[in-house]
């Protein structure tokens, strides 16, 4: 069986699927941190500049 993520494809009988799990939602969450520390910084900005 394969899983796909949304950036890679891991096969569930490899041996190192849980670190390959580990690591992709250790990606995502950065991705989302830095989505979520943009969107307040230019709130931040906007009630700044008002």
């Amino acid at each position: 069986m394969i899983i796909h993520s949304r950036t890679e494809r891991f096969d569930v009988g490899s041996p190192n699927l849980f670190l390959a799990t580990a690591l992709s939602f250790e990606r995502e969450a950065t991705r989302v941190s830095k989505e979520l520390r943009t969107h307040l910084n230019q709130s931040v900005n906007r009630i700044a500049n008002s």
